[in-house]
């Protein structure tokens, strides 16, 4: 079987923060990046089916998901599934100019500095494309219809709400695909109609970020005669008024309530055998993401009014959870032939944390903790509520 060639056409939509390491600017976009954005979506997609085919177990599904992830993208077998080595079915080849930018932090509003948070503060370069697009050659190598068709399902994705480089769900680097050459299973989308197929599932949430029956996508109303940075500054606007409403007052009373109780404690060793205090209700916020942090100056100046909530796993040592990405995904779409920006916000739920994970202060989980079960019911009644909020077009 001849190896089949797709080649797409990628706008790269808002800055670009892709790294060769962690401080450099990268000159181009790496297939290597692009590839393990493509691998999120494929994962993102066959949940669902494999689920499924799995008699909704999840652990026969995983596995399975995984023994498909290397038949098509390749890497290391394993002994329990008696496969073998292999490599990528799926060669990336990225071609196109590209420009490294300076950010002017001082053009930036309160908004994008929000949505850029603490990874990208000593991050000055960010990439953006010389000419109007960049070409992704796809080469699919002894791939069967079925895998192709699954391959290129999940290049549409990408095309639509995908992301490249740091902060990507808050944004940065989306890219548009504005054309498709090779393809047998998909089209150029005109609208987002193209993604009501995969808002479907079980009940159950998905183990890690997929669509499912819980799915939301909702695409804003266009932002035009503005630029990138302007048309995402006024989404972060409205994040940040929402979060600034009632529902979240008590995030700070909560967090205020941890400080003081673990000044109490600063000089208390427990017992091997005594448990940390338990604090049974936790930040609304958590809903979008861990790790997040408070600073309360009327404590003192001495790092005291300084509070970091981050998950932590309390029975398993070897294996270290220290965040949780959010479940909302922001995306700049421009269709082909219109100037104009869509701003796209997704919400793919999924299990919040592992069932024995609790959240806890940074650095003192043996002294206080947020114990599971207080989030393992999540229903991101916050995000929900913001997604309502917002003005647009519900899909489907």
């Amino acid at each position: 079987m001849p190896p089949k060639e797709i080649i797409c056409h990628f706008k790269l939509v808002t800055p670009c923060f892709i790294s060769t390491d962690s401080k450099n600017c990268a000159d181009t976009i790496p297939p290597t990046a692009i590839k393990g954005a493509l691998m999120f979506w494929w994962r993102a997609l066959n949940w669902h089916r494999v689920y499924q085919d799995a008699n909704n177990n999840t652990n026969k599904a995983l596995q399975k998901l995984h023994q498909e992830e290397r038949e098509i993208w390749g890497g290391a077998g394993s002994d329990d599934t008696q496969s073998t080595v292999g490599q990528s079915r799926v060669m990336l080849r990225v071609e196109g100019k590209f420009t490294k930018k300076t950010k002017n932090q001082t053009g930036w509003k309160e908004g994008m500095t929000y949505l850029a948070g603490q990874g990208l503060k000593s991050r000055e370069e960010y990439l953006e494309t010389t000419d109007s697009a960049f070409k992704l050659k796809v080469r699919l190598v002894r791939l069967s219809p079925k895998y192709q068709e699954q391959v290129e399902k999940a290049i549409l994705v990408f095309g639509l709400l995908g992301g490249l480089g740091s902060r990507s769900r808050k944004g940065f680097g989306s890219v548009a695909l504005q054309e498709i050459e090779g393809a047998q299973y998909i089209t150029l989308p005109t609208n987002y109609d193209a993604l009501k197929d995969f808002l479907k599932g079980t009940d159950e949430l998905p183990p890690f970020t997929a669509f499912s029956n819980k799915s939301r996508v909702k695409l804003l109303d266009k932002r035009d005669k503005c630029s990138e940075i302007e048309a995402l500054e006024s989404v972060a606007e409205k994040i940040q008024e929402y979060r600034r409403g009632e529902a979240f007052k008590g995030d700070a009373q909560l967090a205020a309530t941890i400080i003081r109780r673990l000044g109490k404690k600063k000089n208390i060793r427990l017992n091997q055998n005594e448990r940390p205090e338990r604090i049974f209700e936790m930040p609304y916020r958590v809903q979008f993401g861990l790790p997040h942090g408070y600073f309360f100056r009327e404590f003192d100046g001495k790092g005291n009014g300084k509070l970091t909530l981050e998950p932590f796993l309390s029975n398993n040592r070897k294996i270290q959870i220290n965040r949780r990405s959010s479940p909302l995904i922001i995306h700049m779409h421009q269709f082909p032939d219109d100037p104009a920006f869509y701003p796209v916000m997704a919400l793919l739920p999924a299990v919040f944390l592992p069932p024995n994970c609790a959240i806890a202060p940074k650095g003192k989980a043996h002294l206080i903790q947020i114990p599971a079960k207080v989030h393992q019911d999540m229903k991101y009644e916050a995000i929900h509520t913001l997604l309502d909020q917002m003005k647009g077009k519900e899909i489907p």
